[in-house]
């Protein structure tokens, strides 16, 4: 199962924030206004993905430093019911940050695909 978090709304925003700059160079002769309209559109898609970008940074900091903890509270020779608790504590909060974050976006290739060779209108194998 995937966990759909911040990393899955910065792709998406950012893909939105593309197919918006892609749809006002195309309609940019055509209809000035509309072609501005999704500049301004791609424009605050990209800050916005930039924003959850740095948000889910700070997570993953905040995670690293929690592991640490919990990597000293579960390797110390003191063993107490407090410490017990932490570590119960530190897990959860680790786990409510992962989620939050969800997985990472696999990387998508933009290659451009060579046309397909035609002979009189049909596609050749």
């Amino acid at each position: 199962m995937i966990i759909q978090g911040l990393y899955h709304l910065i792709a998406t925003k950012r893909a939105a924030a593309g197919a918006a700059a892609r749809t006002g160079r195309e309609n940019e002769s055509k209809d000035p206004r509309l072609a501005h309209e999704c500049n301004e559109t791609a424009e605050r898609l990209v800050l916005e993905a930039e924003n959850h970008a740095d948000h889910a940074r700070e997570n993953e900091e905040l995670m690293e430093g929690a592991n640490l903890l919990l990597h000293r509270l579960t390797t110390s020779k003191l063993k107490t019911r407090h410490r017990s608790l932490a570590t119960t504590d530190l897990e959860s909060f680790i786990n409510w940050l992962h989620r939050e974050n969800g997985d990472r976006e696999p990387e998508r290739n933009f290659e451009i695909l060579p046309p397909e060779p035609t002979i009189n209108g049909q596609a050749v194998s």
